[in-house]
């Protein structure tokens, strides 16, 4: 009996539930559809535009001429300039170092004594000839006689060695001469590997240094872009470069920056990078003046490089231009509607981009900055 009972009240609180939860169902209302909010946002009438091309880039910058110091002829270093050391600046006809002359003097005196027996030699060699020449006539009037017998071969033969004794004299003096080691070049010395008292053979290498003259910078940039930059076969007359010294910082920023000018175009493309490399000449870049301040041979440096004026084009900021693809403009009757639209661009540099195509005069570009955004999106321009 109890059991029954506690299931007919199971039952009964069952239904009263659902009776309770049938009370209190939400009513339907009925209303305006509710509009989703516009975006409001700011927009530029796109005009055709002149821009001048700049390409930022960066290399090491060399010196024009390096050149190697050798020792011309073998012997004992007797003496050494102090200036023949890394950073010393160097005049062409500054010795550098002295090798012992001794035998190198020896051999100047000898070669002067051969000399002066060669041209003894040949002139009892002519007069003897001329004797042969006078008894032939004498003793065989009318005939021809032989070149032996008038000595001619001797006198050849005497001829030589003065010429071969000259030539003796001069490579003894170009020897002495050689034993003063000379820089043969105006700049600064890289590195000397030689110390007074050392001995050194023939080709040693001595040490190292560079022409300040000028100096050499190798500038990548994208094949693609070098008829942005000007029309084929014109580089030369339109570029123009200048060099930034990125080492050193300066309130005066025309310290740092050097003027260049474009030296050729090297042959070929890089096969990883699809680069070409612009060689450019900065002059005297080694040189510190009140003007600027010097640069260090083999520094990273970087470059600004301006190129031609691209006449009637469409230039946009680079922050409008989303992923690199696309940007986004105002369309309809009212611009109340948001375009999502792909463009090609042909030249970026630090701020503008050139626009090839995508966009035209007259198109509504939208400056505000957005996020991920489809076409249609409903939009409001900013009064």
């Amino acid at each position: 009996m109890k059991q029954v009972t506690v299931i007919l009240g199971i039952i009964a609180l069952t239904f009263l539930l659902i009776f309770w939860f049938g009370l209190s169902k939400p009513e339907a209302t009925s209303g305006a559809v509710v509009q989703s909010r516009a975006l409001t946002v700011s927009v530029e009438k796109l005009e055709l535009k002149d821009h001048q091309v700049q390409l930022r880039s960066f290399g090491l910058i060399e010196p024009e001429f390096d050149y190697k110091i050798h020792a011309l002829v073998a012997g004992h270093v007797v003496t050494k300039n102090p200036r023949f050391k890394n950073g010393e600046r160097v005049r062409s006809d500054d010795v550098l170092l002295e090798i012992d002359d001794v035998s190198f003097v020896s051999a100047v005196a000898q070669a002067q004594a051969e000399l002066s027996a060669s041209k003894l030699n040949l002139e009892d060699e002519k007069a003897r000839a001329q004797q042969a020449l006078t008894d032939w006539n004498k003793r065989n009037p009318n005939q021809k006689a032989q070149d032996y017998v008038l000595r001619i071969p001797h006198v050849k033969a005497a001829e030589s060695r003065l010429s071969a004794a000259n030539v003796a004299l001069d490579t003894a003096k170009l020897n002495l001469e050689r034993t003063k080691v000379r820089a043969g070049f105006d700049g600064l010395i890289r590195n000397a590997n030689v110390r007074q008292g050392e001995v050194v053979s023939t080709n040693t290498l001595l040490g190292e240094g560079f022409s300040t003259n000028a100096g050499i910078v190798k500038l990548p940039v994208n094949a693609n872009e070098l008829n942005i930059l000007a029309a084929e076969g014109s580089l030369g007359e339109v570029l123009s470069i200048v060099v930034e010294n990125t080492l050193l910082s300066s309130s005066d920023q025309s310290k740092v920056l050097w003027p260049a000018t474009f030296q050729r175009l090297e042959a070929g493309v890089d096969t990883q990078t699809q680069q070409v490399t612009l060689v450019a000449r900065v002059d005297s870049p080694f040189d510190q003046t009140q003007e600027r301040l010097a640069l260090l041979p083999d520094q990273y440096v970087s470059a600004t490089i301006t190129g031609q004026v691209l006449r009637d084009i469409i230039v946009i900021p680079n922050s409008l231009i989303y992923q690199n693809e696309y940007v986004y403009l105002a369309t309809g009757d009212s611009l109340d509607q948001l375009e999502r639209r792909t463009v090609k661009v042909i030249h970026q540099d630090d701020t503008y981009s050139v626009i090839g195509e995508g966009l035209k005069a007259g198109d509504m570009l939208i400056t505000t900055a957005l996020g991920q955004l489809s076409s249609g999106t409903l939009i409001k321009v900013a009064e």
